[in-house]
This record gives structure tokens, sequence and C-alpha cells, in this order.
């Protein structure tokens, strides 16, 4: 990206009040957001249900999570990761469905010196520029100070890229199978290209599969499964369904506050578009019988209560 070196960006910048601006991030602000998110040193952290390890440069959100700090929809933070990925600038994994960003070449990123460190009795800024690499970096080892970061890791490591055919007939035939059925035809063709289409533009194959399960057993459980009511596997997989299934609002064990912030995207959507309620993962829709959204909780949001009568 640059020969000009790096420099340190305190993480605070997001919630600094002067700072603070409504709307959505710039691809810049987005990927500093990715860098300041990283980890800058292995631990283990909790998503939702799941723990996973998380190492030095990577990050661990669903996409549900990036796509509220961003103010992005979900289509256009795939779209963008999946750029990224095949920029070279970052690699993805699915860990029992949370997404984990491994940030290329993190450690040409973030050369300063962290907390803790032990200084030198050197000051580093004193040092020649090549030197002074050496006493910024981490790991204490020499890095070459004309590297672009878009570019390659110098280690080695597994070439990134797309899945093999074989690997994405293999993912497309356990999305089938997980799927559940509908009476009619589900076109076949239809729904491959959909899902190449999805996993091409960085979608995670292993995410959309375990969305495709969690699906098949809300439906199953309310004894649509089988019935016209089922979405044409295609059509489910253009509008990103396998999402509504992950960080659902009004998840058990929620506190009333994060129950309140939970719902306060899907009411937004609701209240300017009642038809983008999905229903099968939320259950009925705010003024509705048996919803989860209370009248306390659209006050809270400021929605009125006689606006979901």
């Amino acid at each position: 990206m640059s020969e000009r070196g790096v420099f340190a960006v305190d993480r605070g910048i997001w919630e600094h009040p002067t700072l603070a601006e409504p709307g959505p991030y710039s691809l810049r602000e987005a990927w500093i957001w990715l860098l300041s998110q990283a980890a800058w040193k292995p631990h283990r952290k909790r998503v939702g249900s799941a723990t996973i390890e998380i190492g030095r440069g990577q990050v661990a959100h669903s996409y549900r999570f990036i796509s509220e700090a961003w103010g992005w929809k979900l289509g256009k933070v795939q779209r963008f990761l999946g750029r990224l990925k095949t920029d070279t600038m970052i690699d993805t994994r699915s860990d029992t469905g949370v997404l984990v960003i491994s940030i290329c070449n993190y450690d040409k990123y973030q050369r300063v010196s962290l907390p803790g460190d032990t200084p030198s009795d050197t000051p580093a800024d004193t040092l020649p520029i090549h030197d002074r690499y050496k006493v910024e970096d981490k790991e204490n080892k020499e890095l070459d100070n004309t590297s672009d970061l878009a570019g390659k890791s110098t280690e080695a490591k597994q070439p990134i890229g797309k899945p093999s055919k074989a690997a994405s007939d293999d993912a497309f035939e356990r999305f089938r199978a997980a799927y559940p059925k509908r009476k009619g035809v589900d076109p076949r063709a239809n729904a491959k290209k959909r899902f190449d289409a999805k996993v091409k533009g960085g979608a995670d194959p292993e995410r959309i599969i375990a969305g495709a399960k969690a699906f098949a057993a809300a439906e199953a459980k309310r004894g649509a499964e089988g019935t016209e009511f089922i979405p044409h596997s295609a059509t489910w997989l253009n509008r990103d369904g396998w999402e509504d299934h992950f960080d659902a609002p009004g998840t058990v064990g929620a506190t009333a506050a994060d129950d309140v912030e939970s719902w306060r995207i899907p009411v937004a959507n609701w209240r300017n578009d009642p038809t983008s309620w999905t229903s099968h993962a939320w259950g009925p829709a705010p003024g509705e019988p048996g919803s989860a959204v209370s009248t306390t909780i659209l006050a809270k949001l400021g929605v009125e209560a006689r606006r979901a009568a």
C-alpha cells in the first residue's frame, strides 16, 4: 500500500464523541475497523454460544455484527470481504458458524510496540528508520520496509483463493441435503447457480449449510416442511436467507437492554417496509399476536405501538 511506514491509531477513535458521525462507513473506514478489531495476541473468545481460539491478527464476528457496525447491508459486507480475500488482504474460515477473518501480513501493519513491552535504553524514535522497525516489531524480527502490504505474505502458507470445483460441488450437495423439502419442484440448476455466485462473492459455504440446517429445523418445528410455504432454495440463497439464523434477535439469555438493541435494525427495517420482516426466524411481526417485540421494546426504540397494530 505504501512505502512510507506505519503509525499507531488508538482503538478508542470509534467511540470518540468528537469523531462520531452518523452514516455508513467508507471502504477505508471498514478496512481500518478490521485492523483495529484484530487480536494482538492469541486468546479465546466467546461469540454467541461458541468459544473459539483467536490467533494474532484475527477477527471473529458474525456477518450481522459487522453489517451493524459498518452500517452496511449484509450483501455489501460479503462482497467487500470477498474483494479483500481476492486481493489477498484477508483470509476467512468458519468455526462452528462464526466468521473468522485473518489479516494477511498483520505484522507489517502492526509494527509499533505494544503496552507492556520492555522499553529499550535507546529511544526508538532516535534510531535510523531501518533499525527503528526492528524495535517496533513485536516479534523482534527485521521486516523489509518496502514490502507491499497488500501483496502476498513472505511466510509459507497455503494459497488463498476460490474453492476447487470438487469442493464447491461437494458443499452444494451438502447444502441440498440440509435444505428443507418443499411441495413442488425446486430447480437444482437455479440453486447451484445462486450457490456458486454467493460463494464466489465471499459467502462462507459452511455458514450457508449451517443456516440451511437451522432453517430446516425451524420449519420442521412449526410443521411447514414439505409445504408450499418453503421458498425455492435459489430464492432463499438470493436473499442471504442463512443469515436469518445467526445472531437472531431475542436470543435466549440476553439481558433486557441487549434484547432491545438486538431488535433495533429488524424493527427499523420493518417500520420502513413491513414485508422485510422474516417471520420464520423472528416469529410474528410487531403488533401481531405472539410477537416477541413487546410494546415496551417498541417504545424504547421510538416506535409507537399503534404503528404495530
